[in-house]
């Protein structure tokens, strides 16, 4: 693996030093590209200048939008300029080890389930998207909205709150946590339905299977103002008799990991669940 492209956030004067040094660098990879922003991110381009690796500059956000952008199965390495870097595996500093150690094949491309998102509306679909971490269905005004959520065509629940959350292994460190969702390891194929808010207090989280297809739609009374967001990036509006569909996506995103950490060491630094320890 010796072509690779830079994805970098170049709003951050950071990230703008860091990429000039690096593209200055006396780096053993061959550096083919680089955009300033995901959206920039074609596939023809990849395929045309046989790109075989993605080193993104930037935070989780910035992964998040190179993922649903990038099509083709090309493997992504994150360096975190953000704050919470679950996505993103090195630090700047940890660059140059990081490129040794891609040159030398001392990595494994680990494979991401994403969400494929539709609204449908009077039988059609009428905008879609993927995810890699979470769809969110809300009420812009914080009012209360009414859902009935499906699966395969089943039942699962109906309740009133402030919305709910179809999350990835990915993302069950994001917004579905904060509402009182589990921590799923990324590896994980399922699927985690986090209700947010219930006024239903015995309402909880529930993990089904990633080959599930889940369908939310809502009852009376409907408050109006409700919309879907997709990774918290991705907005359209939903009416009131709208049904939103969510699936496992076909395709999946690709992490180049180098061992430099791994999950759990991610959870307990930014988590803070080790470095102390306890008699019992």
């Amino acid at each position: 693996m010796e072509k690779f492209a830079i994805v970098a956030d170049f709003s951050k004067s950071e990230v703008r030093k860091a990429v000039r040094a690096f593209q200055s660098s006396d780096t053993p990879i061959k550096l083919v590209d680089c955009f300033e922003k995901p959206e920039q991110l074609d596939n023809t381009i990849i395929s045309q200048k046989k790109i075989e690796g993605i080193i993104v500059f930037g935070g989780d956000g910035f992964i998040l939008s190179t993922a649903r952008q990038l099509e083709a199965p090309i493997p992504v390495v994150g360096i975190n300029f953000g704050k919470v870097g679950f996505l993103t595996e090195v630090s700047v500093n940890e660059l140059p080890q990081c490129i040794s150690k891609i040159v030398s094949g001392e990595f494994v491309i680990k494979k991401r389930i994403m969400l494929h998102c539709e609204v449908i509306r009077d039988g059609k679909v009428i905008n879609e998207t993927v995810a890699l971490n979470d769809g969110v269905i809300k009420n812009i005004a914080s009012r209360m909205i009414c859902c009935q959520i499906k699966v395969n065509d089943e039942e699962m629940c109906t309740y009133g709150g402030d919305g709910v959350i179809i999350s990835t292994p990915v993302g069950s460190t994001a917004y579905s946590m904060s509402a009182g969702g589990p921590v799923l390891t990324p590896n994980m194929c399922a699927i985690v339905i986090t209700p947010i808010c219930p006024h239903t207090l015995t309402m909880r989280p529930v993990i089904i299977p990633s080959d599930n297809v889940i369908e939310i739609c809502f009852y009376p009374p409907y408050p109006g103002g409700c919309i879907f967001t997709a990774d918290g990036q991705v907005y359209f509006d939903i009416h009131e008799h709208d049904i939103i569909r969510i699936k496992q996506a076909e395709r999946c995103f690709h992490i180049l990991n180098t061992g430099n950490r791994n999950f759990f060491d991610v959870l307990k630094e930014k988590f803070s669940w080790g470095g102390k320890k306890y008699l019992v």
